[in-house]
């Protein structure tokens, strides 16, 4: 078959064939419409025959409106009518009916064969409904969702495990050894207490990073916010740990709508992250800006834009191999027992939950960057 324009120039057969391949082994409906009066259909592939129901024999020769019913919109019929009159593609959603009568909505896409000389030579529709599309993606988010389940109750599982190895170590040494001097069972029990705290610690912080977003946000001042939290990050340092503040950018036009509470847990789990990197004795240094400030977003005499607060410390910085899976849960590069290594995966989700974002800007100095929009 070769298709055949007004001034009778046609494709050569190979790149013909080629493109009655491509379309004929699509997952998606495929049609080809004459330029005729009527624009009878000169093709369709099986994925179109198998959503319609109708055959091969029944179609072709025939003007697609034969999918049109009582319900489908006149206004969607009119665009694709003038779309195919003046040779512009079209994407467009619109009611159809199968041979059955039964129903699907269809999103389709027409434009317009040329040759290649610019003549118009046929109608090239790609159909797909929606619903299928939409069931499709469900499907495959549910996969998804229990793909990560499947990892998140195997990582759950081995840590919980390797926590309650050493308790079990420790009853089963004071069980045989009844006799045991009281500095060591002391001992054995401290032991098996702080892994106890680290397995109940582990199933904590799993339960927030599978929790969902439904956080209550309060609306405050940024600059209110931004002390607060100063305020609870000089409760977190250590002696030997200094702390550095630079918000040099008055704060009291802009506000933030936040769960404190979670803030307060990302605040906590950066801080420290990076008392642990400098070994519990240098300098944390913490800046506070609002980017991306322009007329355009001054709404009801306030301004928009974003907040952002960076997290530095005068650690050895972050490796290139490291900042790759810095997000990922239980991923650490601390020693066995020191954490469950879903902090910052805790912290990023949290950001999120809030329209913002939780980003490593730099590896060294190591710094992390907080983004919340303002309102």
């Amino acid at each position: 078959m070769k298709l055949e324009g007004p001034s009778d120039n046609t494709i050569e057969e190979t790149e013909q064939q080629m493109l009655f391949d491509a379309i004929a082994s699509s997952n998606l409906a495929h049609t080809l419409s004459s330029l005729e009066d009527g624009n009878p259909l000169i093709y369709v592939n099986q994925a179109f025959l198998d959503e319609t129901g109708y055959s091969s024999e029944e179609v072709i020769g025939k003007n697609c409106r034969f999918l049109q019913g009582p319900q489908t919109d006149p206004n969607a019929v009119e665009q694709i009518r003038k779309a195919l009159r003046e040779f512009k593609p079209i994407d467009i959603e619109l009611l159809n009916y199968r041979k059955d009568g039964s129903t699907f909505l269809n999103r389709l896409k027409l434009s317009t064969v040329f040759s290649g000389d610019g003549k118009p030579l046929a109608y090239l529709g790609i159909q797909s409904n929606i619903e299928t599309l939409v069931e499709s993606v469900r499907v495959r988010q549910e996969q998804y969702k229990m793909e990560a389940l499947g990892r998140l109750s195997a990582n759950v599982s081995h840590e919980i495990k390797n926590a309650l190895l050493p308790v079990r170590l420790m009853l089963d040494s004071l069980s045989e050894l009844p006799n045991m001097p009281i500095e060591q069972s002391e001992r054995c029990v401290q032991i098996a207490c702080k892994n106890m705290d680290i397995a109940e610690q582990i199933v904590s912080d799993a339960l927030t990073y599978s929790q969902s977003g439904n956080r209550k946000k309060e609306k405050i001042v940024a600059c209110n916010f931004h002390n607060d939290l100063i305020s609870f990050i000089k409760g977190l340092l250590p002696k030997r740990v200094r702390l550095k503040v630079n918000a040099p950018e008055p704060l009291e036009q802009y506000h933030v709508q936040v769960d404190v509470t979670g803030m307060y847990q990302v605040a906590a789990n950066l801080v420290g992250n990076a008392v642990d990197a400098m070994g519990g004795d240098g300098t944390i240094e913490i800046e506070t800006f609002i980017h991306e400030i322009s007329r355009s977003q001054i709404v009801d005499g306030k301004k928009k834009g974003t907040l952002k607060i960076c997290f530095s410390d005068t650690g050895p910085g972050v490796s290139l191999e490291v900042a790759k899976s810095v997000f990922e849960p239980f991923f650490s590069t601390k020693t066995p027992g020191s954490g469950t290594g879903l902090g910052l995966a805790i912290s990023h989700k949290i950001l999120g939950q809030h329209g913002g974002d939780l980003s490593l800007k730099r590896l060294s100095p190591a710094t992390f960057e907080v983004t919340l929009p303002t309102y």
